[in-house]
Order: structure tokens, then sequence, then C-alpha cells
């Protein structure tokens, strides 16, 4: 009867070890690009009023577990469970251009 019961345990201990995740997957997903809310001007006059300031504050949408990046900015909004965004861009005279992806904790790019 002893036997049988630790004949069971051993058989019961290498299919829980088998079934474990191996050290080699990869995650290659690509996140889903950051939305941002159509209600950021696209458009915006140079502020001349003495005190205010040329800044305008990007908004929307992201997945969870991802940082926003911007290819000039670097990262603009750090990784976490949020899927909101936000942060604020100092304008400069002329055309301002921003390109917003989103990076994974695996380093995966979202596509443009």
């Amino acid at each position: 009867m002893f036997s049988r019961l630790f004949t069971g345990l051993a058989l019961a201990l290498p299919l829980f070890i088998l079934t474990g995740c191996p050290d080699d997957v990869v995650d290659e997903s690509v996140p889903e690009v950051p939305i941002v809310d159509p209600s950021v001007p696209t458009a915006v006059v140079k502020c001349e009023t003495d005190g205010c300031a040329d800044t305008v504050n990007i908004f929307g949408l992201k997945q969870a577990s991802v940082a926003v990046v911007d290819g000039t900015l670097g990262e603009v909004v750090p990784l976490d469970e949020s899927t909101t965004f936000s942060f604020d861009v100092s304008l400069v005279e002329g055309m301002n251009v921003y390109e917003l992806r989103a990076v994974d904790n695996a380093g995966n790019r979202s596509k443009k």
C-alpha cells in the first residue's frame, strides 16, 4: 500500500514540471497604436499675451501595459496599466509634428 501511494506522487510531480512555461518563449505581438482624442487641436494660434504659454495637451486612449513614445521626444508616457494617456508639449512657431507609438515591456513597437 505504501508503494502505490509513493508511485502516484512520483508520477504527479513530473507532470507538474512538464506543464510549466518554457523559458525561451518570446513575445512578438505588436501593441495597438495610441488613439489621439479628436478634440485635441490640430491648429493653434501663437500665444501673444503675457504669462501664457504655447503648449498643447495631447491625450487619448492606449492599450494597457504599454508606454507611449514619440519619434522626437522619446517616451512621453511611461509603461503602466492605464488605458488613457495625457502629456503636454511646448510648441514652436511653424509646423509641430508628433508621431506616437506604443511600446510594450518586450520592446515591441506599434506600427504607423
